[in-house]
């Protein structure tokens, strides 16, 4: 738990000396107003509460903004994390999150062969009509442009294959 130095006493300061008999009210439920300003995250980053406000009701109808609350988890976020929980003074409430792994790419293919794709010995080699996609781990694709054809020079009987590379990612 992040612990935001809360003082038991800020509570009970307007019953101290007025009426010894008198209780301080009693802390009944805790939410949270406004949620912070990010509630998504990718696995590995740490939960942030800036522009989080709880409010925190107490049994004699009164209420206040709880600036000392403490929440978990406060470690890196995983897949299973589904939401925050908020403590103050032994209330709590949930905040609901979303965690996702991070978009990463798994392949990059050829989806239409180049328009030429017969040369003779001495030729060079024409993308024109080719067209590269990426694919990625959330199962979406997209056309690239950007790819570079790693070709040294005229092609020869040995070249049978062409060899392409794109963020650091090559295929043939």
């Amino acid at each position: 738990m992040v612990d935001r130095k809360a003082d038991k006493n800020d509570l009970n300061e307007s019953f101290k000396e007025d009426n010894p008999s008198r209780k301080p009210p009693q802390i009944v439920r805790i939410e949270i107003e406004i949620p912070p300003n990010k509630t998504n995250y990718l696995v590995g980053e740490y939960f942030d509460p800036t522009g989080m406000v709880v409010r925190a009701y107490f049994s004699n109808l009164t209420d206040m903004i709880a600036t000392l609350y403490t929440f978990t988890p406060t470690g890196a976020l995983t897949i299973n994390d589904t939401h925050i929980t908020v403590e103050y003074f032994n209330k709590t409430a949930i905040l609901p999150i979303t965690v996702t792994s991070p978009i990463s790419l798994i392949s990059i293919s050829i989806d239409q062969p180049p328009l030429k794709t017969a040369y003779f010995v001495g030729d060079y080699f024409e993308s024109y009509g080719m067209v590269v996609k990426a694919y990625y781990s959330n199962g979406i694709s997209e056309t690239i442009t950007d790819y570079t054809i790693i070709q040294n020079g005229q092609l020869g009987f040995n070249n049978t294959q062409i060899k392409y590379i794109w963020e650091k990612r090559m295929a043939n």
